[in-house]
């Protein structure tokens, strides 16, 4: 846009994630590779090739200050990446932060001079940002936690000896869609699960850099600390609960937890991400999205242990249907359904851009999108005067389980470089 006139012109079509470099050259993403090019020109070149695994993206690419590498990072479906190099004048690419399978950086600056750099990643837990010395190839934390879980995508800017980031300020809740409280402390509690017969939630505490597994009672009573992990789902008895746990390594996998006794087993243990399981209600299969063989796609295994079946070609946040034999999924921007075995796939809703849990209301496959859980035909709840967090679940009586959020302060904030604690 010219500042002058206000006049508008299409830079570069069907591209994201435009930077700049010094020199005026620009870096973009178009149909999932890097592309570069000179300014004023419209000569435009590719420099790292789409990656061979579809559900992997490029993102926020950024020019050295000689503008000879770029910094970028490679996503795969928003929910883990790596952080990665590319030689301009050669275009040979390379990882640079790429040994935790459950990271999920979101941007990367350079600092120092361009002799290192900075990212915002959630490596330890918690989001903050990490220096990565290039030249000793050693990563560690440049600042304390700063969010916990991010409200949405959110990115940072280098701007000599400071970081620029928003940063928000948040409490979320449990509750009931009828006002109920479930669980309020001054911590994060989200991801809500109920069990079977309706009469305990299952959720998770973000804590600094952990997250927990808690349950309580359906009007919040005996509230209890169950295991280190997220996204909690009950069994069909409701006396085990499956999650996820990430290892000390930054690697993630389901484990089952006996509530009755607190024992813990690990169910898989692949190098690979397993990430939103969920359990038959006949008790007999676990389903989870796993990144193991390339592209995230959905898993089940015996819930009593076994061998892991891989039953499609990509999906996230299966959920069975109350009978077992269908398996609501989220995968290329939209909810779909299944059997159980992984055949006759339909489409239930386009649209949803971010990858979500799906549930099973008493109307069908349900969603939350633009503050209302609804269905591809009709709204079924709306919180008009909160944001809200979406995961949720659904009570027998057709009560929602949901996780508000309550905003208290947001802005921008900055990191200096060069102040030294006296």
């Amino acid at each position: 846009m010219d500042p002058d006139t206000g006049a508008e012109e299409v830079l570069r079509k069907n591209a994201t994630s435009l930077s700049w470099s010094p020199s005026s050259r620009s870096a973009f993403i178009r149909d999932r590779a890097l592309w570069i090019a000179d300014a004023p020109s419209q000569d435009e070149k590719k420099l790292v090739d789409a990656d061979p695994t579809p559900d992997v993206t490029m993102d926020r690419p950024r020019f050295s200050p000689d503008s000879l590498e770029i910094a970028f990072i490679k996503t795969q479906l928003g929910v883990r990446g790596e952080v990665w190099l590319v030689d301009v004048s050669s275009g040979m690419a390379r990882p640079l932060v790429s040994d935790r399978a459950a990271e999920n950086p979101m941007d990367v600056g350079w600092i120092n001079e361009g002799r290192d750099l900075a990212y915002l990643t959630n490596r330890s837990g918690s989001y903050s940002v990490w220096y990565v010395d290039l030249a000793q190839s050693t990563i560690q934390p440049l600042t304390q936690p700063l969010v916990a879980v991010p409200l949405t995508h959110i990115g940072m800017a280098v701007s000599g000896d400071r970081i620029v980031l928003p940063r928000h300020f948040v409490d979320s809740n449990v509750v009931l869609s009828d006002g109920t409280p479930v669980a309020a402390s001054e911590k994060l509690e989200f991801e809500p699960a109920a069990s079977p017969d309706g009469n305990r939630i299952a959720y998770t505490v973000a804590d600094e850099n952990k997250f927990e597994i808690w349950t309580a009672g359906l009007n919040g009573e005996k509230p209890a600390f169950r295991a280190l992990g997220r996204e909690p789902r009950f069994s069909a008895n409701g006396y085990q609960i499956i999650y996820t746990h990430t290892d000390l390594e930054g690697n993630s996998d389901v484990w089952k937890l006996d509530v009755r006794n607190g024992s813990s087993e690990r169910m898989t243990d692949a190098e690979e991400i397993d990430v939103t399981p969920d359990w038959s209600p006949d008790g007999r299969l676990i389903a989870f999205a796993s990144g193991r063989g390339g592209a995230i796609s959905i898993w089940t295994i015996p819930a009593s242990g076994g061998k892991r079946l891989r039953i499609n070609a990509g999906g996230y946040a299966p959920r069975f249907s109350p009978d077992s034999k269908s398996i609501l999924f989220w995968n290329r921007q939209a909810l779909w359904t299944m059997d159980a075995n992984g055949r006759n796939v339909r489409k239930v809703v386009a649209g949803l851009t971010d990858p979500v849990a799906g549930v099973w209301s008493w109307k069908g496959p349900a969603f939350f999108i633009n503050y209302d859980i609804r269905t591809a035909d009709e709204k079924l709840f709306t919180l008009s005067d909160h944001l809200m967090w979406p995961g949720f679940d659904v009570l027998r009586d057709g009560r929602f389980v949901i996780a508000p959020i309550d905003i208290h302060e947001t802005g921008l904030w900055a990191i200096d470089l060069t102040y030294k604690e006296k």
